[in-house]
């Protein structure tokens, strides 16, 4: 009796310890080859994308894409709204109401929450560890402090019109290794399906949040 008991409490043992292993690693596998299959549809760019690093991009939408509505102003040299000369534009700035919430375009660390007086008035910088940095301004208030960690989608401002601007929007820029790079063209070559792309991303990413 002592020896088939001993028999069942070693295959229950068995079973909690080792047992769940196989169907999470197969699973895990069929997420990561979905994911890959997810992101070549999307975008050419995002082909190579490796689908284990993709909360890691900034290639989601900084806005929850329902209240995305379109890019007021584009990445480049423009004519700046309130000063009047020709400056170049660091970012893109995305259409929005006031009090709208910011989120993290991917995982990083809060690298500074501070306000300017002008410029930028309210802004969040992240740090994604892998080279690129994002940046978003203009906002009402900030729900990060420095050195914090957050995750792709995770609430970490409201919009507003702080700063020099001429109504409410988000200011979005994409820093690569000390250098700001166009936010549209490093999802997409094609700039008037830029936001249908930021939707089938963040579709995507709730998939599997």
């Amino acid at each position: 009796m002592k020896k088939l008991l001993f028999v069942i409490f070693l295959s229950i043992f068995s079973y909690i310890a080792y047992g769940p292993t196989i169907p999470n690693d197969l699973k895990e596998k069929e997420q990561i080859t979905f994911k890959h299959i997810l992101l070549s549809n999307i975008s050419p760019k995002l082909h190579e994308v490796n689908p284990e690093l993709i909360e890691w991009l900034p290639i989601s939408s900084p806005l929850d894409t329902i209240n995305l509505i379109k890019v007021n102003s584009l990445y480049g040299w423009r004519i700046h709204p309130v000063l009047g000369v020709i400056l170049f534009h660091n970012g893109i700035d995305l259409a929005s109401q006031k009090g709208i919430p910011v989120i993290a375009t991917a995982n990083g660390f809060i690298e500074k929450a501070k306000n300017e007086k002008y410029g930028y008035g309210n802004y969040v910088l992240i740090d994604h560890t892998n080279g690129y940095k994002t940046r978003y301004a203009h906002l009402t208030s900030m729900c990060v402090h420095p050195g914090q960690f957050v995750t792709v989608g995770d609430t970490i401002g409201i919009t507003g019109d702080t700063g020099l601007t001429t109504g409410p929007h988000l200011h979005y820029e994409i820093i690569s290794n000390g250098r700001p790079i166009d936010p549209i063209k490093f999802v997409t070559d094609n700039k008037k399906e830029y936001i249908t792309i930021l939707k089938k991303i963040q579709a995507h990413i709730n998939e599997f949040a």
